[in-house]
């Protein structure tokens, strides 16, 4: 009866271990994301302001 009751607990854990991943892997994509996002935008900046046309 234990060893049920400690198998329930760790299925538990590892699911909220793969969700709490998830959430970290999708902060970290769309920090990367909005990284590269600023840097084109910079990069578009600098360009526009370079260029006179």
């Amino acid at each position: 009866m234990q060893s049920i009751k400690l198998l329930g607990n760790s299925k538990r854990i590892i699911k909220e271990c793969k969700e709490t991943l998830i959430l970290v892997l999708i902060n970290f994509l769309l920090r990367w994301v909005l990284k590269i996002l600023k840097l084109e935008q910079v990069r578009v900046n600098f360009v526009g302001s370079i260029d006179p046309t």
